[in-house]
């Protein structure tokens, strides 16, 4: 019996970890300067996010969270709500790392992922308020797609706290 499968199992908490970026001041896509490192996620059985999710003005924000799958090579993990221009949301969200769900017929569902490299963001396909249920082991960067009319960035800060099941 795993520790998640216990009749009684508890959440003791492991770690927390925040990054904060500004989202840019025109329309284009860019990546934040500040990263989660590598490996403070991977020892956790959960993990909650809590994000601060502020719009620019003048134009919607669409913020993903990108991890670290190999050496230059990045994949997306979360893609948030967009935010209108001017908006603030507090969004959280919880990631157990089961994998990502089947599909009612019994498949498992392909999910194209956006791609990018350390210098690049890539695409992403992703959709909006859509997540990979996994917990990363590599480095976690903010993705920024700041839309038309974009005038001003906003600060956005994401905190990722980490849970172990205690039997």
């Amino acid at each position: 019996m795993s520790k998640r499968e216990a009749t009684n199992p508890t959440l003791n908490p492991l770690c927390s970890f925040s990054i904060s970026n500004t989202s840019p001041s025109s329309a284009i896509t860019t990546i934040g300067a500040n990263q989660l490192v590598a490996g403070v996620l991977n020892s956790a059985d959960l993990v909650s996010i809590d994000m601060s999710l502020a719009g620019g003005t003048g134009g919607v924000l669409d913020v993903y969270l990108q991890r670290k799958i190999d050496t230059d090579t990045w994949t997306d993990w979360v893609h948030f709500n967009q935010a209108a221009s001017t908006g603030t949301y507090l969004i959280h969200l919880v990631v157990n790392g089961m994998g990502i769900t089947a599909t009612a017929a019994g498949g498992i569902p392909t999910m194209n992922l956006g791609t990018g490299t350390d210098a690049s963001f890539g695409f992403s396909n992703l959709s909006a308020a859509a997540f990979v249920n996994t917990i990363p082991a590599g480095p976690v960067r903010m993705v920024f797609t700041a839309g038309a009319g974009t005038t001003a960035g906003a600060v956005n800060k994401c905190r990722f706290t980490c849970y172990n099941f205690n039997t």
